[in-house]
């Protein structure tokens, strides 16, 4: 394992070139014809397919980010396979019980009625707030990305490390998610308390008033695609940003404190479009703290093995 220049790495550059040349485009070829067959192709599959396989066919700095990032693409065909599960197949939601311990916990005395912070900004938005906060909100994969980039050009190994930290991360709320279904404040906004309807499509809540801003229906076309309408405990668009908060304050104070206000503010922009409780961001704190804490103790395992 080469250990000089940026960093030891995570996983060592397969050098066989027959790993990058035929097994590595077979692998995403077959799952593009997978896709095509059970779930159905958009745009997206044939961009990351070019994407991975321009890398792949690239040279040694390029399929060392692929290594990095590879993990996250990962991620994207489990999420894409969650449509294949039947709703049959899924325990009872969680709707009255999260609505309840959230109000009890965390809920806030407005004019003598006890509200859940939803409920409150439903009825406290402000046209400034729903474009940063929807902007906020609809980038933090890219925001990722973009830190991911970076880190992978200032240290190798982090950036292994944090690729693999998100597809742990993410892969454990999927997997969540069946086990532990929630209905997200939106929907008993619109459905009550009683037992889910399973029928019910995803919704983007208090993100139409980002795109009535924009005059574009972006969260609309991306809500509407969304396999998971009861995935909600832990939050996911609240737990990357955490994740890039922990691997950020390493590097400087500036880091450290815009990563930290980048979470804050996803946090609050969850809290804002109705979209999560406060219990789900409490979830998603400790889904990264965990993720963080594990996955350099498992390569430090892996690597006193090697």
């Amino acid at each position: 394992m080469d250990e000089a220049g940026d960093g030891a790495r995570l996983i060592a550059v397969p050098e066989r070139r027959s790993f990058w040349y035929f097994w590595l485009p077979l692998v995403l070829t077959l799952h593009l014809g997978y896709t095509a067959a059970f779930i159905g192709l958009r745009g997206e599959h044939f961009f990351f397919f070019f994407l991975l396989m321009s890398l792949a066919f690239g040279n040694d700095r390029t399929r060392r980010f692929l290594m990095a990032g590879l993990p996250i693409w990962l991620f994207g065909a489990c999420y894409d396979s969650m449509r294949l599960i039947p709703s049959g197949w899924m325990p009872d939601v969680h709707v009255s019980d999260l609505y309840l311990a959230e109000k009890a916990l965390f809920g806030i005395v407005v004019d003598g009625k006890r509200l859940i912070l939803p409920e409150f900004f439903g009825t406290h938005t402000a046209v400034i707030l729903d474009l940063v906060c929807g902007i906020l909100y609809l980038t933090y994969l890219l925001v990722f990305i973009l830190f991911l980039l970076y880190l992978f050009f200032r240290d190798d190994r982090k950036a292994q490390l944090l690729g693999w930290s998100f597809c742990i991360l993410n892969v454990a709320g999927l997997v969540t998610f069946q086990l532990f279904p929630a209905a997200p404040p939106w929907y008993v906004a619109l459905f009550g308390l009683g037992p889910a309807d399973l029928s019910v499509p995803s919704n983007p809540a208090g993100m139409l008033r980002f795109d009535a801003v924009v005059g574009l229906p972006i969260a609309e076309a991306i809500y509407t695609k969304s396999p998971e309408v009861f995935g909600a405990v832990p939050s996911l668009h609240v737990a990357n940003p955490i994740l890039v908060f922990l691997y950020a304050r390493s590097l400087s104070r500036v880091w450290a404190w815009g990563s930290c206000f980048y979470a804050v503010a996803v946090a609050f922009s969850a809290l804002y479009f109705n979209h999560h409780y406060v219990l789900d961001i409490v979830a998603a704190g400790v889904y990264a703290g965990a993720t963080y804490m594990m996955v350099p103790w498992g390569y430090e395992r892996l690597r006193g093995r090697a």
